[in-house]
């Protein structure tokens, strides 16, 4: 008789291990279609595993974009502090690092992943799944292989990082079973730009500087956090996060010192008064009062047509406007965003209005589920994207427990 499993879960990354370590007293399969699981966890916080960050869950939901509602639900259910006393029980010990983001004190991924392939009771890798169908069960075929079961979860990840093993089959496999998908694109990407006046400024970087971002030439975010400057154009956390809302051949603006002076009318008060005190001060001394690096200096005065030598009292009204606009609203054209190659994460996916935010089932077919990154979700760089992951992976097994806990009690009351 051929064996029907009670749980299968399509994909062995963050997500699919979790869900499945938490559903060992049922027979549950893990297929994964890569040689191993956990390839895109063990490159996670560059392979030390930043998997989630410090704060209360009001504070976590501003960190997934438009998604804050589906988020909530989700997060109550398996918060940051259950999952990091979840390693600690688990033996996996972890610290805060000053930045607020949590690592494995091991700072090792391997810890976690090879943890959570312990969890789970059966793994099977190199078992691509190409089709699937549901007659009250469902029906999986990989290229080797038939598998039945009564709970199908999907969690393939999005598809950022192809060569990891996430390259979109997810949203394949969710429109072959009812459900729509939200258009998808690269999110958590740097950018590259126009004509960067920055390209000698490789490798250097600017501790919290604001982006402001505008639609039809209305603001539609504000993002502060560092930046980097590269020899394409701009990374850090400031532009990752912030790229999910940005397009190629919009502009953004930058406030390069947003940790000084707020907006650009402060910084004027600022050196109308400093100006009078200081007139004989040559402008590229002057400036070293706001803590910013010496080359970058030199590309700002050069922007603004300033010589750096000139004294303070020599600067005209326009040159000191000019500056002004320079450090804090910089214009910036986007040439393009990274690509899905590069992108650390997807946004778009499985739509969200079709799923319980409360179990993580389809609200479309019975006893199907869609959990971490295949949905329409993504987060900010800081490890909240792996946060969703895990809370995501556990509500469902939860509920799957739960369901199946009570089928159970149904069965002893009807013999």
């Amino acid at each position: 008789m051929k064996k029907i499993y009670d749980v299968i879960i399509i994909g062995g990354g963050s997500a699919g291990l979790f869900c499945g370590a938490h559903l060992n007293t049922l027979e549950t399969l893990v297929l994964e279609k890569m040689e191993r699981v956990g390839k895109k966890l063990l490159i996670s916080g560059g392979g030390q595993c930043n998997y989630t960050h410090t704060g209360d869950l009001k504070f976590f939901q501003e960190k997934y974009g438009n998604q804050g509602k589906f988020i909530s639900h989700v997060l109550k259910g398996f918060s940051n502090q259950e999952l990091i006393e979840y390693f600690k029980v688990n033996g996996v010990e972890s610290f805060v690092r000053e930045d607020g983001k949590i690592f494995p004190k091991s700072l090792n991924s391997a810890t976690v992943v090879e943890l959570l392939k312990r969890k789970n009771r059966e793994i099977r890798c190199d078992e691509e799944v190409i089709k699937i169908s549901h007659d009250g069960q469902f029906h999986i075929e990989t290229g080797s292989s038939r598998f039945e079961c009564r709970h199908l979860v999907i969690a393939t990840g999005g598809n950022s990082y192809p060569p990891l093993g996430s390259s979109g089959e997810g949203y394949k496999f969710a429109e072959m079973l009812g459900h729509t998908i939200t258009p998808i694109s690269p999110a958590l990407t740097p950018i590259w730009v126009k004509h960067s006046p920055f390209k000698s400024l490789m490798g250097i970087g600017l501790k919290s500087v604001e982006i402001s971002i505008y639609k039809n030439a209305k603001i539609l975010k504000r993002h502060v956090g560092d930046l980097g400057f590269t020899h394409f154009g701009l990374s850090g956390p400031a532009i990752i996060d912030a790229s999910r809302y940005m397009t190629s051949g919009e502009k953004i603006e930058v406030n390069f010192i947003y940790s000084h002076f707020k907006n650009s009318e402060v910084l004027e008060n600022f050196f109308i008064s400093e100006f009078e005190k200081n007139s004989k001060k040559q402008i590229h001394n002057f400036l070293k009062i706001l803590e910013i690096p010496e080359r970058f200096l030199d590309v700002i005065l050069k922007i603004s047509e300033v010589s750096s030598e000139k004294k303070l009292c020599e600067i005209s009204k326009t040159e000191r406007k000019k500056l002004i606009i320079t450090l804090t609203q910089y214009e910036i054209e986007i040439e393009k965003l990274g690509e899905f190659s590069i992108a650390m994460a997807t946004t778009g996916g499985v739509n969200c209005i079709e799923v319980s935010p409360k179990t993580l089932q389809s609200k479309i077919v019975e006893n199907l589920y869609f959990i971490g990154e295949v949905l329409d979700v993504d987060g900010d760089t800081g490890g909240y994207n792996i946060q969703f992951a895990f809370s995501s992976g556990y509500k469902c097994a939860e509920n799957i427990m739960k369901k199946e806990r009570i089928q159970g009690e149904k069965n002893e009351t009807e013999r």
